[in-house]
């Protein structure tokens, strides 16, 4: 298994990419700002990203998801009570002086003790922990 994690954007949130090393297949957990910086750890390990993990919708967990979706084509996951917040993003940006565009439609839904595959060996199970958002959720990784 890869693991690579970076701090990205002023908000200094962190950004995690997990990959298969057999299949190459990842996912990315809250590209939450710099893009270019987590496509190029893409292409640097010739990855084949199937979905971006939202820990929640807060800017600086999603203001990157928009440009790694349009790069890639992984799948945007969210936890359905904090689509609201994520159809905001342009409102959030401009509390603090960005200009951003709407984010992208979420492709799927997450739910508590959903279990997320990811090539031949990785499974994270999503656990629902509102209180930061109500739809924050933290993913556990059995390996």
């Amino acid at each position: 298994m890869l693991i690579e994690t970076v701090v990205l954007g002023s908000f200094q949130c962190n950004c995690t990419i997990i990959a298969d090393e057999k299949t190459r297949d990842a996912l990315i957990i809250d590209p939450g700002d710099e893009p270019d910086k987590i496509l190029e750890i893409i292409k640097h390990y010739n990855l084949n990203v199937k979905y971006m993990l939202h820990t929640h919708a807060h800017l600086d967990h999603i203001m990157g998801t928009r440009k790694v979706k349009e790069q890639t084509n992984g799948q945007i996951l969210l936890h359905k009570d904090d689509n609201e917040i994520y159809n905001n993003l342009k409102m959030q940006g401009s509390f603090f002086g960005f200009d951003l565009q709407d984010p992208l439609k979420v492709d799927q839904f997450i739910e508590d003790n959903q279990i997320i595959s990811l090539g031949d060996s990785i499974k994270t199970k999503v656990i629902h922990t509102p209180g930061h958002s109500p739809g924050s959720v933290c993913f556990h990784f059995d390996n």
